[in-house]
């Protein structure tokens, strides 16, 4: 199994080389809030394998700013932490194991980021990682989904993706409304403040902003 898990985020990491995937595309829609005081600006990349994602977030002009939390399982946590090189990167990111159907432990983080990681899974499983996060929200907090948002009928990429996604994984991937009701099901405190699928991008971002007085309330 860890090998397996390992050969699985390799392959996210690999995946993130082709422009259509690039975490450039996220890095030009995330939601930096720039006036928020920079020491206090932290990014949970939750699922984040060997941290590729993360890397080029804090590699960009904001990013420069923010610190990073990237939570996987045990053995993706010990790769991804020994390929951290550089002064600046060991100083921005850090690793934490972490099983993302289980409550998070990281309180009042400015973004929580979920990239790639719900279609993997049906709405009764996205549901639980969802509602995973609540005890940890703060009001204002952002959840940030970077997977496809199916644009409409005659769609073959998107279509096509969704099959397979059914076919190996029970799963599937998700229009803008079928977003809209998995949120509303994890927790009707979840508000969608924002849907953007950048030209030339297959996956699309999708801001989420939590409107609880905090996530235990």
């Amino acid at each position: 199994m860890p090998e397996r898990a390992g050969r699985f985020a390799g392959a996210m990491k690999w995946l993130g080389h082709a422009p259509a995937f690039s975490p450039q595309g996220l890095v030009n829609l995330f939601p930096w809030k720039p006036e928020s005081d920079s020491s206090q600006f932290t990014v949970v990349d939750v699922g984040g394998g060997l941290g590729h994602v993360s890397h080029a977030l804090a590699a960009s002009e904001h990013g420069s700013k923010a610190h990073f939390v990237v939570q996987d399982l045990a053995d993706i946590v010990d790769k991804g932490q020994s390929a951290l090189s550089g002064k600046d990167l060991q100083e921005k990111i850090r690793f934490q194991v972490h099983d993302f159907f289980e409550e998070q432990p990281v309180h009042g983080a400015d973004v929580y980021l979920l990239r790639m990681i719900l279609h993997d899974w049906s709405d009764k499983y996205g549901i639980k990682i969802l509602r995973a996060l609540v005890p940890a929200l703060k009001p204002g907090a952002k959840v940030v989904i970077n997977d496809r948002v199916i644009p409409g009928r005659h769609q073959v990429h998107y279509r096509d993706s969704d099959m397979f996604m059914l076919s190996f994984q029970n799963a599937q991937e998700r229009t803008e409304s079928d977003w809209r009701e998995l949120l509303i099901a994890a927790d009707g405190r979840f508000e969608v403040t924002a849907v953007q699928r950048p030209v030339g991008y297959v996956l699309g971002v999708v801001e989420v902003t939590w409107r609880g007085s905090s996530g235990m309330a």
